[in-house]
């Protein structure tokens, strides 16, 4: 189904053509740019068919479509709702909230437990095919580990796909984490900033290194930075629940980096208390997966440039820290 954008053309692109303004503005690539040029009804200003190479003035109304990618299959999932009201999308048994969506964006809730694409041994069953059942083809801008729930990000077309990953290169898409550790840092607040490599005796786990060697291959170690905020300490003194933001994104950043602060992730099999010698609060049968949520998302509309900012619900190992999380650690304000 198409998708009408009408985009209004402003001073910095007076006199330049329409092309100029698809690849600087929207960073569309000539293959996008054909695709949509090749439609019916192509490229517009002002009502009017132009051409790619037609001049663009200040205040005037570029017009084209985007396709959504092909439909899901007919009778695999459905689309329902679940008892808060919000949207949700099921297939195969499978349940995911939907957060926000529109016409060029979707964001869920993903549940802790669920692998965010298809990988081995999971066809199907990831959150990326059962919304795509519902909702056709997506391309996923981001992903979450197997035992990370919360908000997860989607396109609709491959164009959208495009500006939203460079929005996530650059940092200005921006997530906030809770995380339940072991122990209480001291100070509250600070920064892990180490490279994370794989390590080299277990090539599925990674490990923070004091310096990048670039001569290692793939261990030499990529850049990462970890910033956390304690927002409750338990009452016992066992646990805090954090808030967290990163830098770079890399394969669980968040896990190696507080591990190697001495306070891994309540229920973290991979990197937990017995892995780095912290000592962990009691365990409960509730703590089967790693204590990591992903809370909240911020970003800029690719197209109308208006700041989203999308929450997902408190997961029920937070509940105990419900009274300092009333005002909730919202996003920081997109800046630039």
């Amino acid at each position: 189904m198409p998708h009408q954008l009408d985009l209004v053309i402003s001073p910095d692109f007076d006199g330049r053509t329409v092309k100029q303004f698809l690849r600087e503005e929207l960073h569309f690539s000539m293959h996008q740019i054909s695709r949509i040029k090749y439609r019916p009804e192509g490229f517009r200003i002002n009502g009017e068919t132009v051409w790619v190479n037609a001049a663009v003035h200040t205040g005037d109304v570029l017009s084209f479509a985007l396709d959504d990618a092909p439909d899901g299959q007919a009778g695999v999932s459905e689309q329902t709702a679940d008892k808060t009201g919000r949207s949700a999308a099921s297939a195969a048994g499978h349940m995911i909230p939907v957060l926000y969506e529109e016409d060029f964006l979707l964001v869920a809730d993903k549940p802790a437990g669920m692998v965010s694409h298809p990988s081995a041994g999971h066809h199907g069953d990831s959150a990326l095919d059962v919304l795509s059942a519902a909702y056709g083809r997506l391309y996923l801008i981001g992903r979450l580990d197997k035992d990370t729930s919360g908000v997860l990000l989607f396109a609709r077309q491959q164009e959208t796909a495009s500006l939203l990953a460079k929005q996530k290169e650059s940092g200005l898409l921006q997530k906030i984490y809770l995380a339940e550790v072991s122990g209480v840092p001291d100070p509250p607040a600070g920064t892990v900033a180490s490279p994370i490599r794989i390590a080299r005796e277990m090539p599925l786990k990674m490990e923070s290194v004091s310096c990048a060697d670039p001569d290692a291959g793939p261990f030499a170690g990529l850049t990462a930075s970890t910033h956390f905020e304690t927002i409750s300490v338990s009452p016992d003194g066992d646990r805090s629940l954090l808030r967290v933001t990163i830098e770079h994104g890399r394969t669980h950043q968040i896990r190696v980096h507080l591990a190697s602060a001495g306070h891994p992730l309540i229920g973290d099999a991979l990197y937990g208390p017995a892995s780095c010698g912290a000592v962990p609060g009691a365990l409960s049968p509730a703590d089967t997966s790693s204590h990591l949520h992903a809370l909240s998302l911020c970003l800029r509309h690719p197209y109308s440039g208006k700041t989203l900012q999308i929450s997902a619900p408190v997961p029920g190992w937070a509940a105990a820290y419900a009274a300092d999380l009333t005002s909730g650690p919202l996003p920081p304000p997109i800046s630039g």
